[in-house]
C-alpha cells in the first residue's frame, strides 16, 4: 500500500491539474485544483519519505542478519550445552575410583585378615606369613597409589567440566544481550514504520482530493440554501408572531375601552398592559463561504450536484407540507 501510494503521486497531482476551481474560488493564478496545493512541498515530502524508506529497508535487512545470527549462536550453544551433559568424563572417573576401593575391600582386606598367625605356630610359619602380608600391603599400596591418580583424574575432570559450564553460561548471557539488542532495534523500527504508515495515509489525500472538492461546493450551495431558507422562515415568524401580537393588542384595547375603564385602577393593574413586540435575531453564520450555488454547478455539469439537489429538493417538499399543516 505504501509503495501504491508513492506510485500515485504524480499521477493524483495530474489529475489535480484536470479539475477547475468554481468561478467564485478563481483568482490569478488559481484557475485548478492543482495550484492550491504546494506541488513543490508534496514533492520535496514524497523524495524524503522514499528516502526514509530505502534507510527503514536496510535497517531491516540489518535486523534480520543479527537475528539469523543470534539463533545461530543460539543453536550453536545449545549443542555445546548437550555435549556437555552428555560427556563421560566425571562419571568415568567416579566409576574407576568405585571399582578399585570395590576391588580392595573384596580382595586385598580378607586376604590380609587371614594372614594374621595363630596362636602356637610355628616360627617358619609366621615367617611365610609375613612375606605374604607383606606382598598383600604393598599391592593395597600400590592400589592406594592407583585411587590417588583416579581421584587426580576426577579432580582434573571435574575443574574441567565447571569450565566448560562457565564459559557456556557466558555465552547464553552473550546471546540473551544479543536477542535484547534485537528486540529494542525491532521496536524502534516499528515505530518508525508506523511513522511512515501516517506519511502514506497523508500522501492517499491527494487521490481522494477532487472528490471531496466536489462534495465540499456541494456541501457550499446546500448550506447556503439552507441559509436562504433559514432566514426566510425567520421572516415568517416575526411577520406571523407580528400580527398576533397587533390582533391581541387589539383585543386587549377593545376590552378595556369597553370594561376596562368601568373597573377600580388598582384592581386589576396588569390588565391594562399590551403585548410586546415579537423580536427574532439570527446571529450570522456562513457568510465567509463563497458563493455558490445549485444553479452554478449544473452550469458546470457537476454530476454530484444533481442528486444534491435532488435531495434538497424533497426536503424542501416536507417543509412545505409540515407548514400547510
Amino acid at each position: 500500500k505504501f509503495e501504491q501510494n508513492l506510485s500515485k503521486v504524480e499521477a493524483s497531482m495530474d489529475a489535480l491539474a484536470g479539475v477547475s476551481l468554481h468561478p467564485a474560488l478563481q483568482d490569478s493564478g488559481r484557475e485548478c485544483l492543482a495550484d492550491v496545493v504546494p506541488r513543490e512541498r508534496i514533492l520535496r515530502f514524497t523524495a524524503s519519505v522514499q528516502a526514509e524508506r530505502a534507510r527503514l529497508a536496510q535497517r531491516l535487512e540489518k535486523l534480520k542478519q543479527q537475528d539469523v545470527q543470534a539463533q545461530t549462536l543460539s543453536e550453536q550453544v545449545a549443542d555445546s550445552l548437550r555435549l556437555a551433559l552428555q560427556g563421560d568424563g566425571v562419571p568415568a572417573a567416579a566409576s574407576a575410583i568405585e571399582e578399585e576401593l570395590r576391588r580392595a575391600e573384596l580382595e586385598m582386606l580378607p586376604a590380609l585378615r587371614s594372614q594374621v598367625p595363630h596362636e602356637g605356630a610355628e616360627p617358619s610359619a609366621i615367617l611365610e606369613e609375613e612375606k605374604l602380608s607383606a606382598g598383600i600391603l604393598e599391592g593395597l599400596a600400590r592400589a592406594c597409589r592407583g585411587l590417588t591418580c583416579l581421584l587426580s583424574d576426577l579432580k582434573a575432570a571435574w575443574e574441567q567440566q565447571c569450565l566448560s559450564f562457565l564459559q557456556r553460561l557466558r555465552e547464553v548471557s552473550y546471546i540473551q544481550s544479543q536477542v535484547r539488542h534485537v528486540e529494542r532495534q525491532a521496536a524502534l523500527l516499528e515505530e518508525e514504520v508506523n511513522v511512515q504508515r501516517s506519511y502514506s495515509e497523508q500522501l492517499s489525500h491527494l487521490q481522494k482530493m477532487p472528490q471531496a472538492y466536489r462534495r465540499a461546493l456541494c456541501e457550499i450551495a446546500r448550506r447556503q440554501q439552507f441559509r436562504a431558507s433559514y432566514a426566510a422562515k425567520a421572516e415568517q415568524a416575526r411577520s406571523a408572531l407580528a400580527k398576533m401580537v397587533e390582533e391581541e393588542n387589539s383585543r386587549r384595547r377593545e376590552f378595556i375601552h369597553r370594561y376596562g375603564r368601568h373597573l377600580p385602577t388598582n384592581l386589576f393593574e396588569p390588565l391594562g398592559s399590551m403585548a410586546p413586540p415579537a423580536v427574532v435575531d439570527i446571529p450570522d453564520f456562513d457568510s465567509v463561504l463563497p458563493d455558490v450555488g445549485f444553479a452554478s454547478l449544473r452550469e458546470a455539469g457537476d454530476p454530484s450536484s444533481a442528486a444534491s439537489v435532488g435531495a434538497t429538493g424533497s426536503s424542501g417538499a416536507s417543509e412545505g407540507a409540515l407548514s400547510a399543516q
